[in-house]
Parts: C-alpha cells; structure tokens; sequence
C-alpha cells in the first residue's frame, strides 16, 4: 500500500528518466517500475522494534518520579495496582510471550502467500567487443510468474492449523500475563510482611531498652541486682541482632520486587498498599467452574487436541495431486525494438508410491491425538484440586488469622502486667523478657498468618485464570 501521492509522483519521474535514456518500450520501464515498488513497499513494510519499549518506558517514567529538594529526595508512592501496570508494560517475558504470537501470524500470512500468484521481473543488458566483430549490445527483460491451482486442500489445512497456533501463542501470552500479576502480588505481600516484621522488631528493641533503663535505674538506686542489668543487656544485643535480620530481609523483598516487575533499574519507592486479610470468596464449586472456563492453559490445551484433529486431516491429505500454472513473456534482442516471446504451461504433480509414508503420518498424528486427549484430562483434574488445595488454604488462613489476633491482644496485656509487677518490685526480669518476646513472636505470627491468607488468595487467583481476584 502506497502511503501518499508524493510517491506516484517519485516514481512517474523514475520512469521517465529510464524512457529518455534507454529509449525501451514502455513494458521494460513497466518492469523497472515495478521492481522499484518492491524495493520500497518492503522497505515500508519493516516494523519498529521500538514501540513496546517506549511504551514501557513511558509507563514507568509517569509512575516513577524522583526529584532532588535540597538533601531531601521525594519518593514516589505505587499501589499494587501500579506495581502491576509496570511489570505488564516493562516485562521481558511478556514481550517474549507477544513475539511468538506475532511469529506465528507471520508464519499464517506466509502460507497465505502461497496461494496467491508469484511474479519476477528481470532486466538485463550485455556489452561485448572484439577485434574482428567489434562491439555488441544485447538487451532483455521480462516477466515471469505461477500459480498454485490445486492442492487437495493441504494449504488451506495447513493455514487452520496455522490459526490454530496463533490462538494457542495467545493463550500462552494471557497466561504469561497472569504469571506476573501473580508474582508482582506475591513479591508485594512478600515485602510488606518484611516490613511489618521490622516494626516489630524495632518494637521488641524498644521495649527491652525500655526496660534495660528502667533495670539501670533500680540498680543505681540499689533496688535491683547487678544481674538484673546484664540479662537486659544480652535480651537488647539479641533484639538488635533480629532487627538487623529484619532489615536485610526488607532490601531482599525490594529487589525481588523488582525483579518480579521486570524492572530492576526502577527508581526507589515506597509502597502504598497495606497487609490486610483478603475478602475473596471460597465457593469451591463456582471457583472450578470459574476455572475450566477462563483459564488459559486450559484453553491451550483444548485447542492442542484441536489441532491434533487437524493434524490427521493434513496427513490424509498428503498425497493429493497438485496442479500449477505458470506464464511468462519476454523481450530480448541486439538492436530496438525488441523481439518478443511468450509461454503459458499448466504442471500436474501427483504420487504414485510413497512406501507408506502417508499411512504412518496418519498413525503418528492419531496417535498424537490420544496423547492431546489424556493430556486435556489430566489437566482438568490438575485444575480441580488447585482450586480445591487453594481454597481450604484460604479458608485455614483467615481462621488463623482469628486466632492469632487474639493472641496479640492477651500478649500486649500480658506485657503490661510484666511491666507493672517489675516496677513495683514484684516480678523478676525474666518476666519483662518473656513477656516482651511473647508479644513479638504473637505479631510475627498474625502478619504471616495475614501473609499466608493473602498468598492462598494469589494461588487462588491463578487457579481461577484470574477470574478470581
């Protein structure tokens, strides 16, 4: 497709500088100017690499925004939602996932092209010289071309299966997009839980300096003993320890993040999104329903068996004769005008013996069928208990997470009552102690029992395609 009048224009000069020179007949000009349109339409016709990485990289640029205000730098805030975008624009593996699809279609306009006519053109020109004859010009140009008449269907066979992979590469390409939602989800569940860990342990510090002060203060008062000071001291050294821990673990759930978003130059964040209980609901028969309907690797593999079938119609089909036209016309001579000649021809092609060739291709793509089959079935039933294992996660997780913020709630009181009975000197610094870790231990467990609940809500999302979120 030509892509303004200027062309024309371009190319009628074209042609009439080639008429004013070589003074040929105008169907060798026809033939120089068809060969120029070749040239440029298949230099039009070259795509940009480009266009998804600036699309990416403008998504990212709009979300991501740092700029310095004296020693302060600002920090952009993302959601989940925005976590997501990004690793669905920026991705290296759903660009992967696209260029497959778009293969495939290029392989399907291929054998497209091979029902349609084929043409060439040539031009030549020749110069000799010698002694007893002197010079000599020879000229020549023509056309040439065929076309497939008849194949007993095997092209249009080969292009349903064709269109057949494409829909199966697009089904890849959903469910690559699904896996990355599904990681980015999971690597921020992943990071907020770190987070949530280090609170606590900044917490559990603070709480035994507290105390570590309040043991100095007895002990310089000669209320409390000397080992009452040092086993706060160990109970601090120990806390800091674990806040450390909990520090290395909030840059490696960054990182991961990051990796998980196909973006590990991103610009620092912070993220907006909290670690509450998900409210996703545990119907198992409307979740398996839900899946085998929406699910793309299911799909996929539906349409395996699909091309299966088609497999076994190709080979059936593969000695079927096929008839050829071919045509052609040419100009050539010493001296103008030019001499010409034409051919038109009509080939037929058909086997008579392929040794069984065509009886073992049907075999193998039957064969190839049952495989399909046993595979969809298995799937199905793969699908069915992920649903199932999922939803009684889920389930299990928000009972714990009754539980566990329960426990919360008796160990902050336990703690208070410690607190009060050292400071009345009654109780005994291994109370304080005890106390203090009973209440970490209590928030490490509901934010992994928050976590636990979230990522079965995740599991539960992939199993369902998506549909469930």
């Amino acid at each position: 497709m030509w892509k303004t009048s200027k062309t024309w224009k371009i190319l009628w000069k074209i042609l009439k500088i080639v008429w004013e020179i070589s003074g040929i007949e105008i169907s060798c000009a026809v033939v120089a100017l068809m060969l120029v349109m070749s040239c440029l339409n298949a230099a039009w016709a070259a795509p940009s690499s480009r266009k998804g990485e600036d699309r990416a990289e403008t998504a990212i640029s709009e979300r991501v925004v740092a700029s310095d205000v004296g020693d302060n730098a600002a920090v952009a805030s993302l959601s989940l939602e925005d976590c997501i975008e990004i690793a669905l624009a920026a991705h290296p593996s759903l660009r992967q996932a696209r260029g497959v699809t778009q293969e495939q279609e290029a392989h399907l306009e291929s054998l497209r092209a091979n029902d349609r006519a084929k043409l060439s053109a040539g031009v030549s020109h020749g110069y000799s010289r010698s002694s007893s004859s002197g010079s000599d010009n020879s000229y020549s140009a023509g056309l040439s071309g065929s076309k497939m008449l008849y194949d007993g269907g095997k092209n249009r066979i080969s292009r349903t299966a064709q269109g057949i992979a494409i829909r199966q590469a697009g089904e890849g390409e959903t469910n690559t997009a699904l896996s990355i939602i599904c990681d980015v989800e999971n690597a921020c569940y992943k990071l907020l839980l770190a987070q949530k860990n280090l609170e606590v342990a900044q917490d559990q510090l603070r709480n035994l300096g507290d105390h570590l002060r309040m043991a100095q203060g007895y002990y310089e008062v000669g209320a409390r003993p000397r080992i009452d000071v040092t086993r706060a001291e160990v109970d601090v050294a120990n806390a800091r320890v674990e806040m450390l821990k909990a520090e290395a673990d909030v840059r490696l759930s960054y990182e991961n993040l990051l990796v998980s978003m196909g973006s590990v130059n991103l610009k620092p964040f912070v993220l907006s999104t909290t670690l509450d209980a998900p409210t996703v609901s545990t119907d198992v028969e409307n979740a398996t329903q839900v899946a085998l309907s929406t699910r793309s690797d299911y799909r996929r593999a539906q349409l395996e068996v699909e091309a299966a079938r088609v497999r076994i119609r190709s080979a059936a089909r593969s000695n079927a004769p096929t008839f050829t036209a071919s045509f052609g016309g040419q100009y050539s001579g010493r001296d103008f005008p030019l001499q010409d000649n034409a051919n038109v021809g009509l080939r037929v092609d058909f086997p008579v013996f392929d040794g069984g060739e065509r009886d073992a291709s049907t075999a193998a793509a039957r064969a190839q069928l049952a495989q399909a089959e046993a595979s969809l079935e298995g799937l199905t039933q793969s699908i069915v208990y992920e649903v199932r294992q999922a939803t009684v996660d889920l389930e299990n997780a928000r009972q714990r997470v009754q539980s566990a913020e329960e426990a919360v709630q008796y160990a902050n009181e336990n703690l208070k009552l410690a607190q009060g009975r050292y400071s009345t000197g009654v109780g005994s610094p291994i109370e304080v102690s005890d106390a203090v870790s009973t209440l970490s231990k209590a928030l490490f467990t509901r934010y992994q029992t928050l976590y636990d609940a979230l990522v079965a809500a995740v599991a539960l999302e992939k199993a369902t395609g998506g549909a469930i979120r």
